[in-house]
């Protein structure tokens, strides 16, 4: 585990620099590490839920049995999220890249917006709810609650860790979701183009300065959050299995999409094509 922490500093430190490598925040900071040597680890199957496993000078360790592993296991990693501890096998099931992809004349282009999550140039929608609304309702509450607790108590620690476990579930199922959707349109299309959108400016604070204060900050905040909610996903990984592999994922400017005439497919200058209109409203 030290060499692996160690590895990880020294690759910070090439690909960052020396001088901009710093120590990890303590309320961001969730625990985790390695076991490279997958032939030093064993699973068995202890029942229908459950399952053991053996990790170098840690021994056996109980889990709740997930997923098939479905392949020999090469490395371990166990993190701790929400309150809880995770372990997960990178395991090698055996199948190969194809030279090229199923479907190698498809294309297709995603619209990341705030109404809906994505929607594609063939029409497609994909979008879902993240949160339901009895959690909305608890987290609600639960800020509440944190508002009235001090700073450092106890009480305090305990209200975070109920609002992490509801935060939790909702980052979970946006992982799911990006990667079910990264799957489905990878599958169909060799050639995905995405919007090269700026969310960090976009979801930028308004609030401005002493001396330039901004203006409908309120209404600006409540849009930023929108949109860093919403234009999180989805995002395609850079590789994705079966047949989504051997495909390009260009990223385009935010602004071409709607410069371009519905008629004819050509650029849209300022005084062209009156009936002119952004691909998708």
């Amino acid at each position: 585990m030290l060499q692996q922490t160690l590895r990880d500093l020294d690759r910070a430190c090439r690909d960052h620099g020396t001088f901009r490598v710093c120590w990890r925040s303590k309320a961001r900071w969730s625990p985790s590490f390695r076991f490279p040597a997958g032939n030093a680890v064993t699973v068995e199957r202890l029942g229908r839920k459950w399952a053991r496993a053996k990790l170098p000078k840690l021994g056996w360790v109980c889990f709740r049995w997930s997923r098939p592993l479905g392949g020999e296991i090469r490395s371990a990693a166990v993190s701790r999220k929400t309150g809880r501890w995770y372990v997960s096998f990178l395991v090698d099931d055996g199948t190969t890249t194809p030279e090229r992809h199923a479907m190698p004349n498809t294309s297709v282009g995603i619209d990341r917006g705030v109404k809906t999550a994505a929607v594609t140039s063939d029409g497609d929608f994909h979008d879902r709810e993240f949160i339901t609304a009895g959690e909305a309702g608890r987290f609600r509450r639960l800020q509440q609650q944190l508002a009235r607790t001090k700073k450092g108590s106890a009480n305090r620690a305990k209200v975070r860790a109920r609002m992490n476990r509801i935060t939790g579930r909702v980052t979970d199922r946006r992982a799911d979701f990006c990667a079910q959707v990264a799957q489905q349109i990878t599958a169909k299309n060799a050639v995905v183009v995405l919007e090269d959108l700026k969310t960090r400016n976009m979801s930028a604070s308004a609030s401005g300065a002493v001396d330039a204060p901004g203006t409908r900050v309120s209404q600006k905040w409540t849009t930023s959050r929108m949109l860093t909610r919403e234009l999180t996903v989805p995002s395609i990984p850079p590789q994705e299995p079966g047949p989504a592999r051997r495909r390009r994922s260009p990223a385009i400017p935010p602004t071409l999409p709607d410069r371009r005439c519905p008629a004819d497919g050509r650029p849209r200058r300022r005084g062209d094509h009156p009936a002119a209109r952004p691909v998708h409203q």
